[in-house]
């Protein structure tokens, strides 16, 4: 009787253990042992990325567009060739209309983290970190560097017609023609006056305009001798025109350097900021079109 009862009270543990193990040997995850299910969460995780990528995409050729205008507008300070307005303010308005198109990313890469974190815990997609507010305060810097871009292109033209006048005069002196110097002269100093008038001047600027101010001031004086025939302050100014002319080659290459610093500065920092959120919205594309290659 008691051997009996041993027996079944052994069968009994033996038979609980047994359950115990066959329950532990179970997949962690229901799915795993339901086939339909696992693939219905990783079809729809991949709908999930692909309407993520087909929003990312077009946010991305938003800023893609930023940028080349931008990039327009800046080489447009810095030669002075072009108007720089019209291309940095198409970029800020680029930017302003891009807003739908990162609303739309965030909210699908979003879903996307939903998806994934069913089908693999823990694998998470880069952070979305640009915001509208970036949008917005980016096209607000571009905006006041178009502002500020023409008053500063305009300068550098001033200070390129101020040596052409400059040059005009001495050819009229050589040409024995005073009257002529000296309306030339008139021109150099009115552009001269309009580069002085800059209001956050190059470093280089101070250089240039004493140099400049001194070969106007011999050139006129050269001018003013020869039209009264006195040859010796005719000598003196020309020896004085010359020791300025002597600088003014390293001082124009001065100012063009310092013009092209400057330049490029006006829209440095809205670049930067624009190249950042580009680089962070490259990063969730990679990480979203990597999802689609499994």
């Amino acid at each position: 009787m008691i051997g009996r009862r041993r027996q079944s009270t052994a069968a009994g543990v033996l038979a609980v253990v047994l359950a115990l193990l066959a329950f532990g040997s179970r997949p962690a995850d229901p799915s795993a042992a339901d086939p339909p299910t696992a693939a219905r969460r990783v079809a729809a995780l991949q709908a999930a990325a692909e309407e993520a990528l087909v929003v990312l995409d077009r946010t991305l050729a938003v800023l893609a567009t930023a940028v080349e205008d931008g990039r327009q507008g800046s080489a447009r300070i810095v030669s002075g060739d072009e108007p720089p307005e019209p291309p940095l303010l198409a970029a800020a308005a680029t930017l302003e209309g891009g807003q739908d198109e990162l609303q739309a990313a965030r909210a699908a890469a979003h879903r996307l983290a939903g998806r994934q974190q069913s089908v693999a815990p823990g694998a998470d997609l880069p952070p979305f970190t640009p915001t509208l507010a970036d949008l917005t305060g980016i096209a607000d810097q571009l905006s006041a560097a178009a502002d500020v871009a023409g008053p500063f292109v305009e300068r550098r033209h001033a200070a390129t017609a101020t040596l052409e006048a400059l040059g005009a005069a001495l050819a009229a002196l050589e040409a024995d023609d005073p009257a002529a110097a000296q309306e030339a002269l008139d021109d150099a100093a009115a552009a001269r006056e309009a580069v002085a008038a800059w209001d956050e001047p190059p470093p280089a600027l101070a250089v240039w305009l004493s140099t400049t101010g001194a070969m106007i001031q011999a050139a006129g004086d050269l001018a003013s001798a020869a039209l009264r025939g006195d040859q010796q302050a005719a000598e003196a100014a020309a020896r004085a025109y010359a020791d300025a002319a002597e600088q003014a080659g390293g001082a124009d290459r001065a100012l063009a350097l310092s013009i092209a610093e400057a330049g490029s500065g006006l829209t440095l920092t809205p670049m930067q900021r624009l190249a950042s959120i580009t680089r962070a919205l490259e990063e969730v594309r990679a990480s979203v079109s990597s999802l689609l290659a499994v």
